[in-house]
């Protein structure tokens, strides 16, 4: 696997950011790092891409996870309804808690703390026209600023990562919170972005 990775500090957390550097795979050498469940998840997604994407997210976090690589296919990274989480699980206890997000060939996942809880997500950045996304899906207010912007697709990638992690940390819908005013938002989450021209990434913290 020939990739990049780079790691910063936001908000007292070190997030973790990679990008792969080749097409997209399913070499079987790599699956001995899967779990059993993660196997049949993998089935689940439907082209080479996403299971490229699967694959590549699950090594990169049990590696970083400090998990012996002769160790890895006995641990599970998966969302679990019942503790309302994102983890890395050794059968149904939860080793560690963290937040996940891809986009493309871009892996972003941090780990976090029970009692300090962040989320992320990441977008890449593709050219496309986006006021007919932002009238339909967006508050007016929020309309008005990814609108009215010098980057307009800056804006509307900004504001919907901040919206996907204010979701993924609360457990709630995205679409219920693009009708919530981002002047609203703030109030109660605290969010800092890493923008460059690949991609928007935001990260979010609740405010204390």
């Amino acid at each position: 696997m020939n990739y990049n990775l780079t790691t910063q500090q936001c908000m007292g957390v070190k997030i973790y950011l990679a990008e792969l550097l080749m097409p997209p795979f399913e070499h079987t050498l790599h699956l001995t790092s899967l779990s059993d469940d993660e196997l049949k998840m993998l089935n689940d997604r439907k082209t080479v891409h996403k299971k490229s994407e699967f694959i590549f997210s699950r090594i990169l976090i049990k590696k970083h996870a400090g998990i012996a690589e002769d160790q890895r296919h006995l641990f599970t990274v998966k969302y679990c309804a019942i503790s309302k989480c994102t983890g890395i699980f050794q059968q149904k206890e939860l080793i560690q808690k963290l937040s996940l997000s891809h986009s493309r060939l871009f892996i972003a996942f941090v780990f976090y703390k029970s009692d300090l809880p962040v989320a992320l997500d990441i977008e890449t950045i593709k050219e496309r026209q986006v006021s007919s996304i932002v009238k339909a899906y967006f508050c007016q207010q929020d309309q008005e600023i990814i609108l009215n912007s010098h980057s307009p697709l800056n804006a509307f990638y900004t504001l919907w990562t901040k919206k996907e992690a204010v979701a993924k940390l609360t457990n709630t819908s995205v679409l219920s919170l693009l009708k919530t005013s981002n002047q609203i938002l703030e109030k109660t989450y605290h969010t800092e972005h890493l923008i460059n021209d690949k991609y928007i990434l935001s990260v979010c913290a609740l405010s204390y």
